[in-house]
Formats: C-alpha cells, structure tokens, sequence
C-alpha cells in the first residue's frame, strides 16, 4: 500500500466492499462455467472446460511476473490502473462479443414468479439442488460438489500458512517464494494443455475419460502435498511441483460432469450455490490449517500438508464411490463420464 502520500490505506479496504457486493470471483466463474456448459455439448464440452481452466493460469503467471516489475518501475496506483483497464476489458468484451447462451423459454421457466430477497434466492437454489432426480443424479452431484468443495477447502487453508511454513522450515525470501509460485503456476499451465490431449486418448481406452482424468488429478494433488510435508531441502519442494502437475485439471472435469448431470435451466442454480460455499470456506479452513500449523511449529510444521494430502485421500474415495455407482448403470452414465 502507498503509505507516504495523502491517501489513507483504508481506502484500499474500503475498495472491497462493492467487489463483495457483486460477488467477486463467484459471479464471474459461475458466468462463465454455464456459458461454456450452454454452447457446448459431448466431448467439446471438456475441452473448453480445461481451456478456462489454463486461461485462469496463464492470467495469474502473466499478473505474478508483471506485477512484481511494474510495482518497482512505478507505484502502487499505477499497479491498480492496470488492474481496473484489465477488467473494463474484459467486460467491454464480453458484452460486445458474446450473447445470451440460454434460451429465452428456459430464462422465464427458471425465473421465480415470487420472493425476490436473499432468502428467498438461497431457497430456490437449494430446493434446485435437493430435488429428486433420475437414477443416481442426486447422489452423482452431491459427490461431485463435496469433491470441488475439498480442493477448495484444502487451497486456501493452505495458502494461508504456506508462506510462513517456507520462511520457517527453509528460510526462503519473498524472491524465492515468488520464484517458486511462478513456477507452481506455469506446471500446471502446461499440463492443462496436455490434459487435452491426455483426454483424448483416454477416450479411445476407456468409456470414463472424465472421471478418470478427476482421479490422475486428485492423485498428483495427494503426492504433491505428502512431498511437501516430508520435504528436507528446498529442491524437494520443486519436486512436489512436479509431483502436482496435474492438479489443474480436477476442476474442469467435476465441472464437466455436473453439467452433464443437470439440465441447461438448473445449472445457474447449482453452480451459484457450488460458489457460494465455495466463498465461505475459508472462514473455516483458514482458522483450521492456522490452528494445525500453530500447534505444530515447534514440532513438525509441514503436518498441515498431510492433512491436505489425507482430504485429497477422501476425494479420491468419493470419485471411487461414484465409479461404483456408474457402473451399476453403464448405459445411462457412460455419455456423462466419457
């Protein structure tokens, strides 16, 4: 924050309050998740998910090595003039280059006709969302959410104290952390592209290349984490990057599969609410990865990494529990999970 002029820092706090008020990352991914479910359709549809999937990567390495130079060369408000002529942008894009993907008939079916609060908002969402479906789907979809919730719940606990457990266990710099996030970011950058080419040879061995890949996935997030607990020397941290390469791709495939779950009118609904507790878990698992790694320091700081690796266990467990469920029903499930 600049701190030698006449502005005073809290302006920068203040500033948060209407990017609250209008959701934040929330609205924007939530827009963006139906607008790709809406156009797309079969096996298209993945790819497009990866494809959001690396831009959001490619956005936070180009914003971590400019940031960082633009910020010496000038000041802090300059750095935040940058930021707001990206985002008129981008919304100058969008309203000039992309249509509504959802058809008028389904816009006024999924409109409720009463009770235009909060409340009444997060009624109809979860009425959405716990309504009985065919076969297995309420299951299936349950499943997938609490899987997206756990990499979510793990990604920011864990960046809450990954800083601090760096500085501690390997005396790293702000330099070396920035270095190694730059890298962390640009791995699973390039294996998001690869994934679009390791799904489509999966899909010419197996009829599940979906859930398959989600479980590569959740497995290179679960050996990552174990490498950076157990981690002794810093190149072992680098490591784990490696060992992570294809973390970037659980996302875009869970995606995929509630889209295929849920009809064009009642993804909104889930993805709205998917964000919102995705929104709120921080509150619990910054104050728990916080409450891990204060209690161990003195011990053994890296514990909260195989906590991590231990809910990525559970994540696996789960994707198992719905490849058990499909399986009972092959002829429903395979075009969802292929």
């Amino acid at each position: 924050m600049h701190t030698q002029g006449l502005v005073s820092p809290w302006w920068y706090v203040l500033s948060i309050i209407p990017l609250s008020c209008l959701g934040s990352s929330v609205t924007y991914s939530v827009a963006a998740v139906c607008l790709i479910a809406d156009v797309s359709d079969g096996r298209v549809r993945s790819y497009r998910m990866i494809a959001y999937e690396l831009a959001i990567y490619v956005g936070l390495l180009l914003g971590s090595l400019g940031s960082g130079y633009a910020y010496e060369a000038t000041d802090a408000y300059i750095v935040f003039s940058i930021s707001a002529v990206c985002i008129f942008t981008a919304v100058f894009l969008m309203a000039l280059l992309l249509p509504e993907s959802l058809p008028a008939r389904n816009r006024t079916l999924s409109t409720p006709s009463t009770g235009t609060g909060v409340i009444a908002m997060l009624k109809s969402l979860w009425s959405t969302y716990s309504k009985p479906r065919e076969h297995q789907n309420r299951f299936m979809l349950t499943i997938i959410m609490v899987v997206l919730l756990l990499t979510a719940f793990v990604s920011d606990g864990s960046n809450s104290v990954f800083y601090k457990f760096m500085r501690i266990k390997f005396h790293w710099t702000v330099k070396q952390f920035t270095e190694y996030e730059t890298v962390g970011i640009l791995v699973p950058a390039v294996a998001g592209s690869g994934g679009v080419l390791f799904i489509w040879s999966l899909r010419k061995c197996t009829n599940s290349a979906i859930l398959w890949l989600a479980l590569v996935s959740l497995l290179s997030h679960c050996s990552s984490s174990l490498m950076k607990g157990f981690a002794l020397e810093s190149w072992q941290i680098y490591v784990a990057i490696g060992l992570g390469v294809f973390k970037s791709l659980v996302n875009p495939m869970c995606r995929t599969m509630i889209t295929n779950l849920l009809p064009a009118d009642e993804r909104g609904k889930i993805f709205a609410l998917l964000g919102v507790l995705q929104a709120l878990s921080p509150l619990i698992s910054s104050t728990l990865y916080v409450a891990i790694y204060t209690r161990t320091l003195n011990t053994e700081p890296g514990i909260f990494n195989v906590f991590s690796a231990c809910l990525f266990g559970i994540g696996i467990i789960l994707l198992g529990t719905v490849w058990h469920k499909k399986s009972r029903n092959l002829v429903y499930y395979e075009p969802v999970f292929k």
